[in-house]
C-alpha cells in the first residue's frame, strides 16, 4: 500500500428517508432490487434526529460517475414519489460527498503502523 491509495477521490451519494417502521422492509427491497444501491438504517440520526432513518447509498470514482450519481438520485426520488402515494415514509435529505480519505480494516492497521 502506498500513500497514493489514501488519496483516491471517491464520491458517495446518500438518499436519507425518514422511515415509518412498518415500511422498512419494503424500502430495503425497493433500494436493493429496484435501484441496486446499498441499503442501511439506524434508529436516530445525530443530525436529523430521532426515528428510523433509512439510507440508500451509491459510489462513483470520477466526475463522470458523480454526474451519473446526481442523475440517478433524481430518478430514484421520482420513483420513490410514486411509491410515496402508498407510504408514510419521506425523503428528508439527498447529498453527494467527496471522500478524499477513507482507510479501513487491514489498510488502517498498515497506515497506522506506517505513520509512526
Amino acid at each position: 500500500m502506498t500513500e497514493d491509495n489514501y488519496l483516491e477521490d471517491i464520491y458517495e451519494a446518500h438518499i436519507t428517508i425518514d422511515a415509518h417502521p412498518s415500511e422498512v422492509s419494503y424500502l430495503e427491497k425497493f433500494c436493493t432490487t429496484d435501484t441496486y444501491w446499498k441499503f442501511s438504517k439506524i434508529d436516530g440520526d445525530p443530525v436529523l434526529g430521532n426515528g428510523v432513518k433509512v439510507y440508500f447509498t451509491a459510489h462513483a470514482k470520477d466526475i463522470a460517475g458523480y454526474l451519473l450519481l446526481k442523475a440517478q438520485m433524481k430518478i430514484v426520488s421520482k420513483a420513490f414519489s410514486v411509491y410515496k402515494l402508498y407510504m408514510n415514509s419521506k425523503i428528508v435529505r439527498m447529498k453527494i460527498e467527496k471522500i478524499c480519505f477513507d482507510v479501513r480494516g487491514k489498510d488502517l492497521e498498515f497506515f497506522l503502523r506506517d505513520s509512526k
